[in-house]
């Protein structure tokens, strides 16, 4: 973040003693004033500072969200032109989760992330057969880590986040997907995501034969029939184009598609209109190609 100087800095705090003031022409103006500075004045606008003061709390995390938001959507716009059509799946679901979460540390889920690829290298036998791999990719995280899908509050949006993900082990069929990926990927694990409808999987590419794994079922390894089931369970026909692995992309957009529905379950249509928003930014480079 830009280091701001003192006099900004004088400015700011003044600022936010006025931020719960009753008179709604003097709030207009902090707010106003706090938009403009923008980027360089989150630190001090994080709502974990006003604990115990509700409404300072709330007009704090509403500027924050009006900051970050217009941020994100240039971040959006750079990530998607300059990732064409694979991209870089990391960089993308990470930028997505700080959209939501401004103050989560990338440097630090990077971090966790390289780790658990460390850790799962460490177990794989590079001269086991294909199916042993993958067993010992569900073991890891299925039964080592306890990653699992949260059934009980599947609509939840905290499910789509990587960083909250991670600390609660629980999360959607693609957030779960997107970790096995993310992991995978970094120690050259042939792994595709496949959005089936109604439940996103991986499959590993192996040359003798395809894997699927179901992350949201703890890792469970599925035969073809198996995910052909769980097509036909969602009243679709088992379409050969539900095989073909996604791109970064529409991976991103679904994900966003998916906090649609969140919002909808919680009754939060302006949050469902903003993530509609970045659906067209997303699709504005997919379509080009």
């Amino acid at each position: 973040m830009t280091t701001l100087d003192d006099k900004s800095m004088i400015e700011i705090k003044s600022l936010l003693t006025l931020l719960d003031d009753e008179s709604a022409i003097v709030y207009e103006a902090v707010r106003a004033r706090l938009l403009e500075i923008g980027k360089p004045g989150l630190p001090y606008l994080n709502p974990d500072l006003f604990t115990g003061q509700i409404l300072m709390q709330q007009r704090a995390a509403e500027i924050v969200e009006t900051i970050v938001s217009a941020r994100f959507q240039d971040q959006l716009r750079s990530f998607v032109n300059k990732n064409p059509v694979i991209g870089d799946l990391e960089e993308g679901i990470i930028l997505l989760a700080r959209q939501r979460y401004p103050y989560a540390d990338a440097m630090m889920i990077q971090e966790r992330l390289t780790a658990m690829s460390r850790e799962l290298r460490s177990r794989i036998d590079a001269q086991a057969p294909p199916l042993e791999c993958v067993q010992t990719v569900s073991n890891y995280f299925g039964t080592e880590l306890g990653f699992t899908g949260n059934t009980e509050n599947y609509y939840d949006e905290q499910n789509h986040y990587i960083s909250r993900v991670m600390e609660s082990k629980l999360g959607s069929p693609i957030l779960l997907s997107i970790l096995y990926m993310i992991v995978g990927h970094k120690i050259n694990l042939p792994i595709q995501g496949l959005g089936l409808p109604g439940r996103f999987i991986v499959r590993f590419d192996y040359p003798s034969t395809p894997v699927y794994i179901d992350p949201f079922d703890r890792g469970k390894i599925l035969s073809r029939a198996e995910c052909e089931l769980l097509i036909a369970n969602s009243g679709r026909m088992p379409l050969e184009e539900y095989f073909q692995p996604m791109t970064t992309l529409k991976i991103i957009e679904r994900v966003f598609r998916n906090l649609i529905l969140s919002c909808e379950q919680r009754g939060d249509p302006a949050k469902a209109e903003l993530y509609s928003r970045y659906i067209d930014i997303v699709n504005a480079k997919v379509y080009i190609e």
